[in-house]
């Protein structure tokens, strides 16, 4: 008696087969991809004057690790790719809050596009400038950074291409108690990588 497998079957077959060998194509990729991450955040710059609205902030300043005056800039935010093919890097998105925990979804209300020129070469580090991003802080937002009732909270979005130029996102956040850290738990929103 001969092996004999019906058209349902076959189809079966051939799309298992397709489908691993997707998954095998997927994975040798994958391995080739930037892997983006962000340097510990160095802080906020405390100026004496509210910065010109939409222009990066040139002035003096300085780094905080207290809490921060009425206003701030952030300083630049550093990358280092850990794959093994340049990024590309489009632009970064950047929002702040003060409270005691985020929200589900972050707002990013500053918009930093990248020079058509940038890369990040794979174990490169990569600085993008944010002094356009303000903090202005309110009296009763001061207060509750004195009294550790709230935190300011800082978070990226870094949009880039791969060498197939294929978009990406990589997110990031930091939360301030003393210095900028990774700890606070920030919803998963706030992390995401794609």
């Amino acid at each position: 008696m001969g092996l004999y497998l019906t058209g349902e079957k076959q189809i079966s077959l051939a799309q298992q087969s397709a489908d691993a060998a997707t998954l095998s194509a997927k994975a040798a990729i994958g391995m080739e991809l930037p892997v983006i991450r962000a340097n510990q955040f160095p802080g906020l710059i405390n100026v004496g004057v509210r910065p010109a609205a939409g222009q990066p902030y040139r002035g003096g300043g300085v780094f905080t690790q207290n809490a921060p005056g009425q206003f701030s800039v952030v300083s630049s935010i550093e990358f280092t790719n850990h794959g093994r093919t340049p990024a590309f890097p489009i632009k970064m998105m950047v929002g702040w809050k003060v409270a005691k925990s985020l929200p589900e979804e972050p707002d990013y209300f500053h918009e930093i596009m990248s020079s058509p020129t940038a890369i990040i070469n794979p174990e490169a580090m990569f600085s993008a400038s944010a002094r356009i991003v303000v903090v202005e802080l309110s009296p009763e937002q001061r207060e509750k950074l004195s009294k550790q009732t709230a935190f300011i909270w800082l978070y990226v979005s870094l949009h880039y291409r791969d060498f197939l130029n294929l978009p990406h996102e990589a997110r990031f956040c930091w939360r301030k108690t003393g210095g900028f850290g990774t700890e606070g738990d920030p919803p998963a929103a706030y992390t995401a990588h794609s």
